[in-house]
């Protein structure tokens, strides 16, 4: 039965089904070896952390299951080269056991809390849980700032939703029974309890570290939770595979980009499935191709309803705000990328060539391209041509075409009304680990990244309408500023710009309607004019279209 599931072509019913590839049956492995372990006396241990989001001063709850006798706590904070900031030890240590629903939370007790230091950096973060005898798994979670954007105005956003849909811990996953609901208050199985994908992020925050820019970590809960989170923030920064994502996630990310905040992905099949998140997030919902009719808000609130987004009852393609999306074309098969505009800013300093190979077959995995929502100009950064037929579907895709793409909320880029907000989307999820040292190509890699990055950080957002005193937020304390600009007692132009809501170049009545809508929190948002998005009911691109679309970027 295994063998048979492993080997099934991939299909849209067989996704549900089948064994994930290289997490499925590593999972189920991996739970059986810890089963036979256990039974035969070996040492075991495993944890989680009561909250994937914490700031200074916060109690951090650690719940841990372990054989040993007493085990120790590390804390470390996760970088390319991780820093130990804090160890207990002398915990006793209690066997708790996986419940019969175990996908559905541990509920194990508290072994002990964490007291987050008033000092603690903003980060990713892991306890590494060590048994008496060495043995050892991890547990991750972030700090971020109390006051977001004190420090930073590129936030991190941690990929917690995907890792909980891969991880098998207690039985199933959203790929393996399946479930329809999945906890994150369990261990992960995967990478020793960081969770699948977790390297991929630790790359990609490492390096930008590592090169000298300031990060502030979110989570996509925090985002979920606290929309206005990101008028903090000029820059969001993904990667390592956002594939699961809520309405209200996808809600505040696209409100960012349309307030002229930027985008950068270094990812690949993201904004795919829809989730919604129970028991005060930490139950993650997501029916996939038995949404409909099995998900209780079909024919509730169809815009809730956890299947595709590209799907015609939600039709918010990715593409739409990423420029290029996941296709259903299965696994590509580990192609180069190549340049095609080496005169573009992206590029320069690395030395590329139009034609080069970039970084190390870069085009591989679930790979994106080019879909009937993406924005009607776009400049194609990397090209990859598929030289062998996949199984995709649906469609059938012979042969694809992913892309690496850069637009902007522009006129330039076909948006009149828009205000700047910039996308880059790498279209692989391999673009992290190319930034490596020693991996072919690594060096252009590390260069391209820090231009994108740099680029975007020397283009902050216009000011946010109705902030008159520019602290990213709209709030009584504007109100006065915002009747001075409107009676004409304040002659400054920035307050009167952000005063004008409608843009129409006078500070009048109707700019104090909006005002008290964003003072309630219900401002409008800019017009994007973006064309009108259609379902999904065609192939990707060819390249002869792909070229079609390719627009050099105006000088």
């Amino acid at each position: 039965m295994l063998v048979f599931a492993i080997l099934q072509p991939r299909s849209r019913s067989a996704r549900n089904t089948r064994w994930p590839r290289g997490v499925g049956a590593t999972a189920f492995f991996g739970a059986l070896l810890a089963t036979i372990g256990a039974a035969h006396g070996a040492t075991f241990i495993q944890g989680y952390a009561g909250s994937q989001s914490v700031v200074p001063g916060d109690g951090l709850a650690f719940h841990v299951s372990t054989n040993a006798p007493s085990f120790s706590i590390e804390i470390y904070r996760d970088a390319w080269t991780p820093v130990l900031i804090d160890t207990l030890s002398g915990l006793t240590g209690v066997n708790h056991g996986i419940p019969a629903e175990g996908w559905l939370g541990a509920n194990w007790p508290v072994a002990h809390t964490w007291t987050v230091p008033a000092n603690a950096e903003t980060g990713s973060y892991y306890a590494r849980l060590v048994a008496q005898d060495g043995t050892s798994s991890k547990c991750p979670f972030i700090i971020r700032r109390a006051v977001p954007g004190s420090l930073s105005r590129i936030a991190y956003v941690m990929n917690y939703n995907t890792r909980n849909a891969y991880n098998y811990w207690g039985g199933k996953s959203l790929y393996v029974g399946p479930a329809v609901a999945v906890s994150f208050l369990r261990p992960y199985f995967d990478e020793n309890g960081l969770g699948k994908g977790a390297f991929l992020t630790t790359a990609m925050h490492g390096f930008l570290e590592t090169d000298g820019f300031v990060l502030e970590y979110i989570t996509e809960l925090d985002i979920h939770a606290i929309p206005d989170l990101l008028d903090a923030y000029d820059v969001l920064v993904m990667a390592g595979h956002h594939e699961y994502i809520s309405r209200p996630f996808y809600d505040a990310v696209q409100a960012h980009h349309d307030r002229g905040g930027h985008l950068a992905v270094f990812s690949a099949n993201d904004f795919w499935w829809q989730v919604r998140f129970e028991q005060n997030g930490n139950l993650m919902v997501c029916y996939k191709s038995s949404a409909i009719p099995n998900d209780p808000m079909y024919g509730v609130d169809n815009s809730l309803v956890t299947v595709h987004w590209y799907e015609e009852i939600l039709n918010r393609p990715g593409e739409a705000l990423q420029g290029i999306a996941f296709n259903w074309s299965g696994a590509f098969q580990a192609e180069p990328y190549l340049v095609q505009d080496a005169s573009h800013w992206i590029f320069a300093g690395t030395g590329a060539q139009d034609g080069d190979a970039f970084g190390n077959l870069m085009a591989s995995g679930e790979q994106d391209f080019i879909g009937p929502a993406s924005p009607p100009v776009m400049d194609v950064i990397l090209h990859a041509r598929r030289a062998r037929p996949g199984q995709g579907s649906p469609p059938p895709v012979a042969y694809a075409d992913g892309c690496a793409i850069y637009y902007e909320d522009s006129p330039a880029y076909g948006f009149p009304n828009g205000r700047g907000g910039q996308v880059f989307s790498s279209g692989s999820q391999t673009w992290p680990s190319n930034l490596f040292t020693g991996v072919p190509g690594y060096l252009a890699v590390r260069r391209a990244t820090r231009n994108i990055i740099q680029h975007m950080v020397a283009a902050p957002p216009p000011p946010l309408l109705g902030d008159m005193n520019d602290d990213r937020r709209v709030d009584r304390t504007d109100l006065n500023q915002f009747l001075g600009a409107m009676l004409g007692l304040d002659a400054d132009a920035g307050r009167r710009t952000r005063a004008d809501w409608d843009r129409n170049g006078t500070v009048d009545v109707a700019d104090l309607r909006c005002m008290a809508d964003g003072l309630v929190g219900l401002r409008p948002r800019p017009d994007r004019s973006s064309p009108a998005l259609r379902r999904r009911d065609s192939g990707p691109l060819c390249i002869g279209e792909l070229e079609a679309r390719q627009t050099r970027r105006p000088e």
